[in-house]
């Protein structure tokens, strides 16, 4: 006979890997950075649709601000304003139409505080304190300071831009006539209109805003305007991993709006959520400090209520702590977290959750013989896995791996002995591979082309 010159390729074995991760050290506080009810007149009895006064406003801004009101720089920054406020309110402004106090307003601001527009500067006092400012630490410094010489001024937001309105006589009486105002550029009063500025050598940079930008505006509470500050700060808290900072500031904004039945309060109150779902659903280090992150967010929902985002958030965090337990082979906790978090968690994630329990309990066993070697025996259990959780795809998977390398080991000890010129023994090996996988490709292949050598 002669020696087989086709050379057989030896298959791959495939194994499976843990996943690492990582480490979070403690937890937000759930309560308010501050009570925003504190600056108001009405205290926490204000109506949905309650104007705050120039002073309530300021206040709120700075306090969203993260601007004690009992700082010093806050004690500068009301000095400022109430210098503001007589100016704005000595007879030579108020003897002015709305709409040219409202023009007067903006110039002003231009004149004595708003010197350098910068994208992510909103807070009011570093506004007042440098003259850096964007569209919310302007829009609020305005609203603030109209309303302090009698004008009806309203906020207005986009998902990308905040700006004001005011409202004043119209043609007609009792008609209103609402002129927009772009706090960003010193020619933003009515936006479109002819402009001059006396002081323009004191602006360095302001801002045109795109059109687009304006789309789908809204206008919104006294409230929901003030808070706006406080979202910007954390958004750039999650981008940062903040949420120590983000979650209190996040609560204080939601406090001031939570009785308001409006669509943009509703956005506030998504807004808080995703803060604490972020947090739950960072990779935890352990089962331990999985299960207090768990807990945490327990006490968020106990504290501010659950929703449908929240309860979505609430399973899956439950779902991913039992996964854990099942990675850290610490399944003897498992049942002691189901009766800590079932009041917690939906009915239908619970009987998820127990298919999930049946399944890795079955991949665990699977792993064994994995890393055993015992394929052909992990072939047989992994069959009778699939025959209860039929629908798993772990499990197929894992049936794959064992027949795969069930018929890698046959191809391989065939292979050996054929490259080796034991033809015989080569015969065997696949004969008796095709009796246990008759149907195999790779075995039928070996076969065929073993007989044609053998010819």
């Amino acid at each position: 006979m002669r020696k087989i010159r086709k050379s057989f390729v030896v298959l791959l074995l495939l194994l499976y890997a843990p996943k690492a991760f990582t480490q979070k050290i403690n937890h937000p506080d759930i309560e308010p950075l501050f009570n925003p009810f504190s600056v108001l007149n009405a205290g926490s009895d204000i109506s949905e649709n309650q104007y705050l006064s120039a002073d309530e406003v300021f206040k709120l801004s700075l306090l969203f601000s993260e601007c004690p009101l009992e700082s010093e720089k806050a004690k500068l920054c009301l000095e400022k304003f109430e210098k503001l406020k007589s100016e704005v309110t000595k007879p030579n402004y108020m003897e002015l139409s709305p709409e040219e106090r409202g023009r007067a307003v903006l110039k002003l601001l231009y004149r004595d505080c708003l010197k350098t527009y910068s994208l992510n500067q909103t807070k009011t006092d570093t506004a007042l304190e440098t003259g850096l400012y964007n569209c919310v630490s302007s829009a609020l410094l305005y609203m603030a300071v109209a309303k302090a010489c009698g004008l009806d001024v309203r906020g207005q937001k986009t998902s990308q831009h905040a700006f004001c309105s005011i409202y004043v006589p119209g043609a007609k009486d009792g008609q209103l006539k609402k002129i927009d105002v772009e706090t960003t550029n010193p020619y933003g009063f009515n936006p479109g209109s002819r402009e001059s500025i006396e002081n323009e050598a004191n602006i360095k940079k302001y801002y045109v805003v795109p059109k687009k930008y304006y789309s789908n505006r809204l206008e919104v509470s006294d409230l929901v305007f003030s808070g706006l500050i406080a979202g910007n700060i954390c958004s750039e808290s999650i981008r940062k991993g903040d949420y120590n900072r983000a979650l209190p500031l996040g609560a204080a904004r939601y406090e001031a709006v939570r009785l308001e039945n409006s669509r943009a309060a509703k956005d506030v109150r998504q807004e808080f959520d995703i803060l604490a779902a972020n947090y739950v659903n960072l990779n935890p280090a352990s089962v331990d400090a999985f299960s207090e992150d768990v807990t945490w967010f327990t006490e968020f929902i106990d504290r501010w209520g659950i929703n449908d985002f929240l309860q979505k958030n609430m399973d899956n965090a439950y779902n991913n702590l039992i996964i854990l337990c099942l990675k850290e082979n610490a399944d003897s906790r498992i049942e002691d977290f189901v009766q800590k978090y079932q009041n917690y968690v939906s009915a239908n994630q619970i009987a998820k959750t127990q298919q999930l329990y049946k399944e890795a309990i079955w991949l665990n066993k699977l792993n064994d013989y994995m890393n055993q070697r015992e394929y052909e025996t992990g072939l047989r259990e992994s069959e009778e896995a699939l025959g209860q959780l039929p629908q798993s795809s772990k499990i197929k998977n894992m049936r794959n791996s064992f027949y795969n390398n069930c018929i890698a080991v046959i191809h391989n000890n065939f292979a050996a002995e054929a490259n080796a010129g034991r033809l015989e023994e080569a015969l065997k090996i696949i004969s008796d591979g095709l009796e246990v996988f008759p149907n195999d490709k790779t075995l039928k292949k070996d076969y065929t082309d073993l007989l044609k050598i053998l010819q």
